[in-house]
């Protein structure tokens, strides 16, 4: 028997180089990215892309474990307010 996802953790980071950097949201669950420009855009493109994976989410498999490296060096990340899906975020700062 699957067992249900209540919260998918996401861990938060930057990437690229200085004068174009983006921001990274990697799930722990289940092996789901998007990248975008600031949080707001971020949050808005991965509560869209959990939303269209719904119907698939028993196929995903969980992300590398690199990704969960990072979730125990990150802090947690308030930004509740961008979150529309049952997501607990932390950040990986630098």
């Amino acid at each position: 028997m699957k067992r249900k996802i209540d919260v998918l953790r996401v861990i938060v980071f930057e990437e690229g180089l200085e004068n174009a950097k983006m921001f990274v949201a990697q799930c722990l669950e289940k092996d789901i990215c998007v990248q975008g420009r600031d949080l707001k855009e971020l949050f808005k493109r991965l509560n869209a892309t959990i939303y269209l994976e719904l119907p698939h989410m028993g196929t995903i498999s969980p992300a590398p474990d690199k990704f969960l490296g990072m979730w125990e060096e990150g802090e947690v990340l308030a930004h509740e307010k961008f979150l529309e899906a049952p997501i607990e975020a932390r950040q990986l700062t630098a």
